[in-house]
C-alpha cells in the first residue's frame, strides 16, 4: 500500500501497523509538514475471533475506533502509544470475490481514555497526498 500510495520502496513482509512512511518524514519542515502523521492498518475485531495483542472496534457509525489489549492480564501493562494523527486504514474481506485489503476509513486522533480503553475519533474523511492535487 505504502509502495503505491506514497512512492516507498519497503519489502514485502512488513508487518508493523503503525508508522511514519518515509515519504512523510520527508515533509518535515516543509509548508505542508506531514511528518506528525502516521499510518495505522488495525483489524476490526468486531468481525475477527482471532487472537491479538490490542482489540480494535470500529463503531457502527464509522466515527470512532475502540483499543484495548487484547489479553486481560496485558490490560495493566499499559494503553496503545498511538497520540499522533494517522491514516486509517481498516483490514476488510471483500464479501464478493473474498479477496483481503485495505480500505482508507479516514483520519483518526486520540479523543479519550476509559477505563482500559482508548477512543480514538475520526477527524476526517480525506488526505491529499504530497505531490497530489487537493480534491476538496
Amino acid at each position: 500500500m505504502c509502495n503505491v500510495l506514497l512512492d516507498t520502496s519497503y519489502k514485502p513482509g512488513r508487518t508493523r501497523s503503525y508508522f511514519t512512511p518515509a515519504t512523510l518524514r520527508s515533509t518535515r519542515g516543509s509548508e505542508r509538514d506531514l511528518s506528525q502523521y502516521k499510518i495505522w492498518c488495525p483489524k476490526n475485531m468486531a468481525a475477527a475471533g482471532a487472537k491479538r495483542e490490542w482489540t480494535n472496534v470500529l463503531s457502527s457509525s464509522g466515527e470512532e475506533i475502540r483499543e484495548r489489549r487484547a489479553s486481560v492480564a496485558d490490560r495493566s501493562v499499559g494503553l496503545s502509544s498511538i497520540v499522533h494523527p494517522a491514516l486509517t486504514f481498516l483490514r476488510v474481506k471483500d464479501q464478493v470475490t473474498g479477496e483481503r485489503g485495505l480500505r482508507f476509513i479516514g483520519v483518526f486522533e486520540r479523543d479519550r481514555v476509559e477505563g482500559d480503553t482508548v477512543v480514538y475519533r475520526r477527524t476526517d474523511t480525506e488526505f491529499t497526498l504530497p505531490g497530489a492535487a487537493s480534491r476538496r
